[in-house]
C-alpha cells in the first residue's frame, strides 16, 4: 500500500488505519509503533494520516511522531478533548455530526480536520458540503463527484 501510494503521487494523502486489538490493548500500540517506524523508514511522514477507533493508539502515535496527522473515528470525544490531546481532527460517522452540529463549528474554529464516514446519500452529501467538510468518505464516489459539480456550477443568488 505504501509503496504503491508513493509511486507517481504528489498530492494524495495515504490514510493508515490502526485497528484496535480485541485480545490485548498492547497489540494496537505495537501495531502503531511498527507502522510509524515503517513510514519513517520510507520517508512518507508528509504523505500519511493516521486514523483509529482507539484513542490511546492515536495519542501514542503523536508521542512517537509529534507532527503526525491523526484523526479519531469513534465519535465519543468533543473537539476540545481532541485538541487537548493533540489529535488533528474528527473522522466521525455522519450521525455523530447530526447529533452534535455544534462540533462542526468548534472543529473549524480550532483549525481541525473534518471528515465524515460512510456517507452514501445525496441528502447527506449535500448537508456535509454545505457545512464545509474537508473530507467525505463514501462508497458512492460518482454520486459525491456529481454533488460537488452541482454545487460548483450553481450561480450565486442576486
Amino acid at each position: 500500500y505504501l509503496k504503491a501510494g508513493r509511486k507517481y503521487n504528489t498530492q494524495t494523502r495515504l490514510v493508515v488505519e490502526i485497528k484496535p486489538s480485541l485480545v490485548d490493548k498492547n497489540q494496537g500500540v505495537l501495531a502503531a509503533e511498527k507502522a510509524v517506524a515503517l513510514i519513517k523508514e520510507m520517508k512518507l511522514q508528509h504523505m500519511v494520516a493516521y486514523i483509529s477507533f482507539d484513542y490511546e493508539i492515536l495519542k501514542h502515535i503523536r508521542y512517537l511522531e509529534p507532527y503526525a496527522i491523526t484523526q479519531y473515528l469513534t465519535g465519543d470525544k468533543t473537539p476540545a478533548e481532541l485538541k487537548a490531546d493533540g489529535i488533528n481532527g474528527a473522522d466521525y460517522h455522519i450521525s455523530v455530526y447530526r447529533q452534535h452540529p455544534e462540533w462542526i463549528a468548534e472543529l473549524k474554529e480550532n483549525g481541525m480536520i473534518l471528515n465524515a464516514w460512510t456517507v452514501n446519500t445525496a441528502e447527506d452529501m449535500d448537508w456535509l458540503l454545505a457545512q464545509g467538510f474537508d473530507f467525505i468518505t463514501t462508497d458512492q464516489p460518482e454520486l459525491l463527484f456529481e454533488r460537488v459539480r452541482n454545487l460548483m456550477t450553481k450561480k450565486p443568488a442576486k
